[in-house]
């Protein structure tokens, strides 16, 4: 079987996690067939999947090749730059907060200036824009199971994220990844572990949006893969090790956790 076809097996796993494969650079042939041997041993691919998604370099690398590039993303960078520092220093609470009205302002920014699309309510315009996107072509090859993949993503994840109360309720899901739970009623964030698992897959779904938008360019997109030289980059480096400081502090005892462990943490009160 074709490496690339493994792709809907394995996102059928990850979908029980509202995760896929993300679109990187390291995702390659030998990426997808060590999920493969992992999954055939009775291991989740879903750990591999949030290492890659929440790694500094990447979060560096999509931010000044990715984010940058979007002209849709430019207006809100302030809160990106914000928001995922936050998600290095472990305060992913407050990061899952900050992206999430991100989502919703790229997709409008998107529909402004794009003729085939309008946003009137989430629902219909998802349905636009997954139509829009299947139209595309971006590849004409078996490689075309690779943006597809993430066109069906983005249209599961948006309906997910969107869905009203009882409807979510009704699905009996074991997570809780909604916009209207987590800002109207704060559930799936008041949990750290949840906050973590959050912030991971609403980072997908912006990284999706940013993949799909400037595929839409096939030569400039391609300019951006084949000429991105993030070692020369002065911009990108200051920023991996910022992050790269914050992660490995917030993998210690760090003032975020002096404050869970001791104001927030039932078990540790007496």
């Amino acid at each position: 079987m074709n490496i690339w076809e493994e792709l809907g097996r394995i996102n059928i796993e990850l979908k029980k996690e509202f995760l896929c494969v993300p679109p990187y650079q390291c995702v390659n042939g030998k990426y997808l067939n060590d999920i493969k041997c992992d999954m055939a041993h009775g291991d989740s691919p879903a750990g591999k999947i949030r290492a890659s998604i929440n790694l500094p370099w990447q979060r560096a690398y999509q931010i000044e090749y990715r984010y940058k590039k979007c002209e849709i993303f430019l207006p809100y960078m302030p809160v990106i730059e914000y928001a995922t520092y936050d998600a290095m220093d472990g305060n992913w609470i407050c990061s899952y907060l900050s992206f999430l009205p991100v989502v919703e302002a790229v997709l409008r920014e998107w529909a402004k200036i794009c003729p085939d699309l309008s946003f009137n309510k989430m629902k219909g315009f998802v349905i636009q824009l997954v139509d829009f996107l299947k139209r595309q072509n971006y590849y004409p090859s078996d490689r075309k199971l690779w943006p597809e993949s993430h066109v069906e993503f983005l249209q599961y994840a948006l309906g997910i994220l969107y869905q009203d109360f009882d409807q979510y309720k009704q699905q009996n899901f074991s997570q809780i990844f909604n916009r209207n739970l987590s800002l109207h009623k704060l559930e799936g964030v008041i949990n750290i572990s949840e906050g973590l698992s959050n912030i991971t897959r609403i980072l997908l779904v912006l990284d999706i949006i940013a993949e799909l938008y400037l595929m839409q360019d096939p030569v400039n997109y391609w300019n951006i893969i084949f000429y991105a030289d993030p070692e020369s980059n002065g911009d990108f480096q200051l920023r991996w090790n910022l992050y790269v400081k914050h992660a490995m502090l917030a993998a210690g005892p760090n003032d975020l956790m002096v404050l869970y462990n001791h104001f927030i943490d039932k078990k540790t009160m007496t």
